[in-house]
């Protein structure tokens, strides 16, 4: 809450729960002058509400909040007959007495009729706090749109942090440009070729739709019931045991079945229509038709949204209702045939990275510069990232409004030093992070310098410490980071765990793929990730602050440092912890998420993990894999898709394509970092 000198102590909650008052001596450490101060719970808007010399303390509100209880030193004295005397009672009153005072509260005495109320009343000490908190509140704001790509909420964001990095003195760093633009697919639309057929008898639109992981194209053919379309050996589940869906369309119920007790990680994992799909095309079908009717009593749920982009499937998907489907008694067999028809048209959108620049002011320059980052953009109104399925404003404070926050601090310091530092230190605020880095790979492949990149130094989600502990990810990329960051935490005052390669799913990712030690502050995670309660009225501010300050001490000491750093490429760490049962194989391969979208299906590599069975295969970055064994990968999905049944230790063949020829090697599945 505070990290004040001296002594703070006797905290008591406001009535209304949102500030604290304590006594404190922080303005005079060493002396007994005590007095009583208030801060807000996220540890901003510190204000100072007892001037009297001597000492004030014990603060204790009454339960309407119109008085304040404290004990203090303080005396309303007389002199009679030479002695000090109350002047209440007439009583002598002592050199070192302490009593109890009540006194009226006025919780705000600024006036609520003025045009433009004054602002709040704060302090020196907790003045990064407050800026810190001003930036979440602001991005996080339900008038942000929830930042989503293509949104007026995060042009706006990125119009109101542009013209503040101008104000402060940062330089555009994009040929004279503070955008950086690129184009990314925002979702997918129903195309006016998609239709559908079922015994020559059309369906209305409102009665199907398609998936957005639905190829695009058209398919005729007998249609073959499945069941529930799944196949999992650890379930004890095969639908597809005596059937032949080679050449056919195959028909499955949406979900999973009621009797299997499956635990909810499992029935998402076969629940998942890209599996069902994945399964089905594995089979020969060439296309697969969804109903919600394999539990009548549940109430039918709504026809999937079209809105997201997604990895295609290889195969026409769609949904249709039960309406749609009794009306023709599919479920009753009888040889019906289906026309399928899908015409899904992307829907191209053009986003920005912010890109600013602090120009090296010493007198004597080192080669290359430094990058400090934290993505800009969230989810929008949702979408398959988030965790909670009913659509709304997901405000995204933690991730990442806390860490564009500390960058916009950071920046403002470093303006500051300009003056002393050796290296230009770049400053981005990435796009389409969320949609799997997308604007950070595009920085990478289209640096606005032909200098070096040093280091990356990136914030995503550091607006919940706990504990006083911040988690310094990437820590084992260069052998100097450990004591960088040891010292800058000392002065802060906060506890640093650090290590880690410099792999993870977040914009320092692309940095380290291209060879650049990396940092990741990250304050760790929590229930309210990725859905619409990650909100600013639960950012710890002053944590946020100080990991801004750690961030910023680090730049400058690597930036100013005369050798470079030492560039360590090291395994991807396990994740989790605990005796926990994992399923499938590692292959260790490190997939890309490119958005170029014309490339051919299949999964390309961004890197493989060092000495991982892809490594050891032969397998490196830029290839991109079309099989592994029969089974055709033409996604992320379809790989991980396989991986799930793979067991460790057996071969796979895997064939890819490398420089625009088809190769085949074998590699020896691992086990899953996770169970390591």
């Amino acid at each position: 809450m505070t990290y004040l000198p001296g002594a703070s102590f006797a905290p008591f909650f406001f009535p209304n729960g949102k500030r604290i008052i304590f006594s404190s001596n922080h303005l005079a450490p060493r002396g007994p002058e005590f007095d009583l101060f208030a801060v807000d719970i996220d540890g901003s808007h510190l204000e100072q509400i007892t001037f009297a010399g001597g000492f004030d303390g014990f603060p204790v509100f009454s339960p309407d909040g119109k008085t304040l209880s404290m004990s203090s030193n303080r005396k309303d004295v007389i002199e009679k007959d030479g002695t000090s005397v109350y002047r209440v009672n007439g009583m002598p009153a002592g050199p070192t007495d302490t009593n109890v005072f009540l006194v009226d509260w006025v919780d705000d005495v600024r006036d609520p009729t003025a045009s433009t109320p004054p602002p709040r009343p704060t302090m020196e000490q907790t003045h990064d706090a407050d800026d810190f908190a001003a930036i979440v509140n602001y991005l996080a704001d339900d008038a942000r749109d929830g930042r989503g790509v293509g949104t007026k909420g995060l042009d706006q964001a990125l119009a109101t942090l542009e013209q503040q990095l101008k104000v402060w003195g940062l330089e555009p760093g994009n040929a004279g440009s503070f955008r950086q633009e690129f184009e990314v697919t925002t979702k997918v639309e129903r195309g006016a070729k998609t239709a559908m057929e079922l015994d020559g008898k059309p369906l209305a639109a409102a009665d199907f739709t398609p998936l957005a992981s639905s190829a695009s194209s058209l398919v005729k053919g007998a249609i073959e019931p499945v069941g529930w379309g799944i196949v999992d050996v650890d379930a004890k589940l095969d639908d597809y045991k005596g059937k032949n869906v080679k050449g056919k369309i195959a028909l499955v119920h949406r979900f999973v079945p009621p009797d299997a007790k499956l635990e909810a990680p499992a029935a998402g994992r076969l629940g998942d229509l890209r599996y069902k799909a994945f399964i089905a095309r594995g089979k020969g079908a060439t296309g697969l038709i969804v109903i919600d009717d394999g539990d009548l009593k549940q109430d039918e749920a709504p026809l999937p949204s079209l809105a997201a982009a997604e990895s295609e499937s290889g195969i026409p998907i769609v949904v249709i209702t039960r309406k749609a489907g009794a009306a023709l008694g599919l479920r009753k067999g009888g040889g019906h045939r289906a026309i399928l028809a899908v015409a899904l048209e992307p829907v191209r959108a053009k986003t920005t990275n912010l890109v600013a620049v602090v120009r090296a002011g010493a007198a004597q320059k080192q080669p290359g510069v430094v990058v400090l980052g934290a993505h800009l953009d969230h989810l929008g109104m949702g979408g398959p990232s988030a965790l909670d399925k009913e659509p709304g404003i997901h405000n995204g404070a933690d991730d990442n409004a806390s860490g564009v926050a500390g960058l916009m601090q950071a920046a403002q310091a470093l303006v500051k030093k300009r003056a002393e530092l050796a290296r230009d230190v770049y400053i981005v605020a990435f796009s389409a992070e969320e949609m799997g880095a997308l604007g950070s790979e595009y920085y990478v492949k289209h640096a606005p310098t032909k200098e070096p990149i040093v280091a990356m130094l990136n914030m995503d989600m550091i607006g919940r410490m706990r504990n006083n502990i911040v988690h310094v990810n990437g820590g084992g990329s260069a052998t100097e980071w450990k004591d960088l960051v040891e010292a800058a935490c000392k002065a802060a005052k906060v506890s640093c765990t650090i290590g880690g390669s410099g792999y993870g799913p977040s914009d320092h990712m692309p940095f380290y793929i291209a060879g650049s030690p990396v940092l990741f502050f990250f304050t760790g995670s929590h229930s309210d990730y990725h859905t619409a309660t990650d909100d600013a009225d639960k950012i710890n501010a002053i944590g946020g602050a100080r990991i801004a300050a750690i961030a910023t001490d680090v730049a400058f000491a690597t930036a100013n440092r005369k050798e470079a750093l030492t560039y360590v490429k090291a395994p991807p760490e396990a994740m989790g912890s605990g005796d926990v049962r994992r399923r499938g194989a590692s292959l260790g391969t490190i997939p890309s998420y490119s958005e170029e979208p014309n490339l051919p299906p299949g999964m390309v590599l961004s890197d493989v993990a060092p000495d991982g069975p892809a490594a050891k295969a032969g397998l490196k970055g830029g290839d991109r894999i079309v099989a592994l064994g029969t089974a055709e990968i033409r996604s992320v999905s379809d790989l991980m898709f396989v991986l799930e049944s793979a067991k460790p230790g057996t071969e796979v063949k895997v064939t890819f394509v490398r420089a625009g020829k088809t190769q085949t090697v074998t590699a020896t599945y691992g086990v899953p970092r996770s169970r390591r």
